[in-house]
């Protein structure tokens, strides 16, 4: 029986004629070689759908991820790296950057620039920097940029949650067309919202329970985040008043000051629903993560009248019952990663990555979980289950940048 090779994105350029005749994974021919895939879109569905050759492929020169010699290196384009090779056959590539990359790569320089703040004389423009960084991000591909909540592990757990929940604040405000100016400040409080408390959540992520002088310190961190923010340089009073209030619920219950209605700024009340949000579906050393649908039903049974139900509504809206990133288990007792959500927020796209022995998939497999019953999720997993390396791009593919984006 012929050999045949699975075909990577990297090996094909749109409007090239193809080197060798293409197959699926049942054998069947779908094109001859010669022929032209005409759009990235096509590309991309039959590699999704899986091509085959019966020889092996090198990368294509100045593909997705890959430099021609002499062409032009990444170079930084509004907050985001952009691939700025030039195609041979084009006067200029379609510029595309991976957002999950993106995104770990803010998570990284916020991780440094809040080691040590009082040493950075920009501090305020580098965190609006990263700010607008994690919107645009949500702006292009929200599903990559959301994985990052549920999928990530490559920084500290106090990193993870200010970027966790700077994503969801984005998302949710931008959805529900909220003030420009407004949104940008709510982000980059996010983003410093525990700028004073870094070394405490490092501790309390270890430990169970919190000392008198711990829960003291919890207490007062919005005003001292607050604070520290002013003799950083940052200057302006939306910024600081969320991260104030990031902590004040509406019927009075929360802290430090114990505001109540429309005292809490509608940004503060995005912040810490999305705070508590990302905090129960984010492990610690002593327990496991809630699973986001568990957690929505704790957020609402456990609030009382402290958080709008509408305000809930549209995390569930936005967000989703699994969001992208979310590790499940399908009927088939493949393990998979979300990776899209649809209308239906119980039947999301899905890609399996490994078996029922968690032996992983030498490629990711998309599952449509909504058409055939064998791909129905049947529970979640904690991210942990999977211990082998997974490509987040194979599962979020690079996407077009705002330049290259249709009207």
């Amino acid at each position: 029986m012929t050999t045949r090779h699975r075909i990577r994105v990297d090996q094909l350029r749109v409007g090239a004629p193809l080197p060798v005749d293409v197959y699926d994974s049942s054998n069947r021919l779908l094109l001859r070689r010669g022929n032209i895939i005409a759009t990235e879109p096509q590309l991309e569905r039959l590699i999704d759908e899986g091509l085959y050759s019966d020889q092996p492929l090198p990368a294509q020169a100045g593909a997705r991820g890959e430099h021609a010699p002499g062409a032009a290196h990444a170079h930084k384009h509004d907050g985001l790296l952009v691939d700025g090779a030039l195609a041979p056959s084009a006067a200029k590539a379609t510029a595309r950057v991976s957002i999950y990359a993106e995104v770990s790569s803010a998570a990284r320089t916020l991780e440094a620039l809040l080691c040590a703040p009082e040493a950075n004389p920009t501090f305020s423009e580098d965190v609006a920097e990263l700010a607008g960084v994690v919107r645009r991000a949500c702006r292009l591909d929200p599903d990559a940029a959301l994985a990052y909540v549920m999928f990530a592990r490559e920084v500290r757990y106090p990193i993870r949650q200010s970027i966790s929940v700077a994503i969801i604040t984005a998302l949710l405000l931008e959805r529900m067309k909220h003030d420009d100016a407004r949104t940008q400040a709510a982000v980059c409080a996010a983003l410093t919202m525990n700028l004073s408390i870094q070394a405490l959540q490092d501790m309390l992520y270890r430990q169970p329970a919190m000392t008198d002088a711990q829960r003291k310190e919890i207490h007062d961190h919005p005003i001292q985040s607050a604070a520290q923010l002013v003799s950083l340089g940052v200057r302006d009073p939306v910024w600081r008043a969320i991260v104030e209030q990031h902590h004040e619920f509406i019927d009075g219950s929360g802290y430090p000051n114990k505001l109540a209605g429309d005292a809490v700024l509608r940004e503060a009340r995005v912040i810490g629903l999305a705070d508590r949000y990302c905090a129960t579906v984010t492990e610690r050393a002593y327990r496991a993560a809630v699973a986001p649908d568990v957690a929505i039903t704790q957020i609402r049974t456990r609030s009382g009248s402290a958080i709008e139900p509408a305000l809930i509504d549209e995390l569930v809206h936005w967000v989703g019952m699994y969001p992208p990133g979310t590790v499940v288990e399908l009927v088939n007792r493949d393990v998979a990663v979300v990776a899209r959500r649809l209308r239906d927020p119980r039947h999301p796209v899905v890609y399996a990555v490994a078996g029922q022995s968690l032996r992983p998939f030498e490629w990711p497999r998309k599952r449509l979980t909504a058409s055939q019953p064998q791909f129905h999720i049947d529970r979640v997993f904690p991210r942990e289950t999977i211990t082998f390396p997974v490509d987040p791009e194979s599962l979020w593919p690079r996407t077009v940048t705002d330049d290259d984006a249709p009207a």
